[in-house]
């Protein structure tokens, strides 16, 4: 229980867990530079009302694959090369920041598996990689190449690249990723209000123009050797270049799942294969966590999913491993992701119905009780929208269901309590909804249907189309007071 809380703490309060120096910055706003396994953070030092009158805000933080390289140039001044600008430091601790950043990158750079951008590489050959300046790139390994080209994936694509414009770089964390989109997300949610969820995965930087005096746009007869070429023919079977005849969950495996030596998943299957149901518990984690206790978490988890389902044997009752999965969604943020993505693969070409059926249940119940990062968000959106549009398929109607308990956690946060044991019992023998009375004045009551994720506003509203009323500031004007029974606990 003590390491789950330091490591709660480590991963929410990262600036308690970094060394700081103090800096100053050419903007002038940044005033200590926070280092940590993370990467680095730049603070600002802020008032604030309460015990502790000054508390640190952060500015801007990057992880180490955005830091191309660290100089220190004299005993005060350091430069950090990012993907985006150089920044220039002025500190009194210039050797100790430098050497420290160093460290951490030689450590994470070794066999890292990824490599960055220095150009843009800009090809109408398929057989080629596009990609900008500053872009990581994910190493596979390809028999048959030349010497001064290697072969990867970005972005759902993969293809061939001169080594010469890249450089080896730390992977890119997704736990860092994760945080630094809430904290967007958190932002924007202040400044405006709920935005609705993109239609399907975003395109990635093959959408992004790439041009400037750093492009280079080689043609197929100056770049790619015949044998390289005869290389790239046989090995695209399997590989990710058709995006269009694969997932937009299998998109979004070839960028953040585990890959292993062959280029592949570390199961050692291909990665259309990799997001489907299977009967064998997995070993690690499907994305890639550089956290022991995350990956930890979640093997229990993907085996409290199949025990679940049936697909394993019960050590414990339905209920139980339900309660686990939705408990551990709610209080580990940075463990959605992963659990979206195991319900997802259990339910994807199941052969089983009562497991699958079990398993859009769950799904049901996971998208209103915790949303996924704004990572995730576009790839299960478009996954669930292409399965509530097949007539088809037989789990149609809860995909559209989950779309709008997915929707609702995204604008309102999910639902803040597990079920009651009797709800519980409900939902797994498929029920979802009850009639609630509504005592009227007059002690009239009122019957009227709510769900396991039913708003306020939905009753009202509810109520007030079965009295005609549709005007929405008529509705405003009318308000439900909740009575809780003594002893009652659903």
């Amino acid at each position: 229980m003590k390491k789950r809380i330091v490591i709660a703490a480590r991963d929410n309060w990262e600036n308690y867990f970094s060394r700081l120096f103090p800096v100053k910055s050419d903007s002038g706003d940044t005033q200590v530079l926070g280092v940590s396994h993370r990467g680095i953070h730049f603070l600002k030092v802020v008032r604030a009302s309460g015990i502790n009158p000054k508390h640190l805000r952060v500015l801007r933080s990057y992880s180490f694959a955005e830091l191309l390289s660290v100089d220190l140039q004299n005993a005060e001044k350091v430069e950090l090369e990012l993907k985006s600008e150089n920044l220039v430091l002025q500190s009194t601790r210039a050797p100790q920041i430098t050497a420290m950043i160093r460290l951490f990158l030689q450590k994470l750079v070794k066999d890292s598996g990824h490599v960055v951008a220095l150009k843009s590489f800009v090809t109408d050959d398929k057989s080629l990689l596009s990609f900008s300046r500053g872009d990581i790139i994910k190493l596979l390994p390809m028999e048959g190449l030349q010497t001064g080209w290697c072969f990867g994936s970005m972005g759902g694509r993969s293809g061939l690249f001169p080594e010469d414009i890249t450089q080896p770089s730390a992977a890119p964390d997704y736990h860092f990723l994760q945080l630094d989109r809430r904290d967007d997300r958190r932002k924007s949610m202040r400044g405006s209000g709920p935005v609705s969820p993109p239609k399907g995965p975003s395109q990635g930087p093959i959408s992004r123009r790439m041009d400037g005096a750093d492009s280079e746009r080689p043609s197929r007869e100056a770049l790619l050797p015949s044998l390289v070429q005869r290389s790239v023919q046989s090995s695209v079977q399997g590989s990710v270049h058709e995006l269009e005849v694969i997932s937009a969950m299998t998109k979004f495996a070839t960028e953040y799942f585990r890959v292993g030596t062959t280029g592949l998943p570390a199961s050692g299957r291909n990665f259309s294969e990799v997001v489907q149901h299977t009967e064998v518990p997995i070993q690690e984690s499907l994305i890639l966590y550089s956290d022991p206790e995350i990956n930890d978490l979640s093997v229990q988890c993907f085996m409290n999913v199949m025990q679940f389902m049936g697909d394993a044997p019960l050590k414990k009752t339905q209920s139980s491993c339900l309660s686990y999965i939705l408990l551990l969604g709610k209080e580990k943020e940075l463990l959605r992701d992963e659990i979206y993505c195991q319900v997802i693969k259990q339910t994807t070409n199941n052969s089983t119905k009562s497991s699958s059926t079990l398993g859009w249940r769950l799904l049901s119940l996971m998208t209103g009780f915790f949303p996924c990062s704004g990572i995730l968000q576009p790839y299960v959106t478009h996954h669930l929208h292409n399965i509530s549009q097949d007539s088809e398929h037989p789990y149609q109607e809860l995909a559209c269901v989950c779309q709008d308990n997915l929707q609702r956690s995204l604008n309102f946060g999910g639902r803040r309590n597990l079920p009651s044991h009797i709800e519980m019992e409900a939902i797994l023998a498929g029920k979802t909804s009850r009639r609630i009375p509504i005592q009227l004045p007059g002690g009239v009551d009122f019957p009227i249907k709510i769900h396991s994720f039913s708003l306020t506003l939905d009753v009202v509203t509810e109520f007030c189309r079965e009295m005609g009323t549709s005007d929405l500031a008529e509705i405003k004007e009318f308000s439900i007071f909740a009575i809780r029974l003594k002893g009652k606990s659903d």
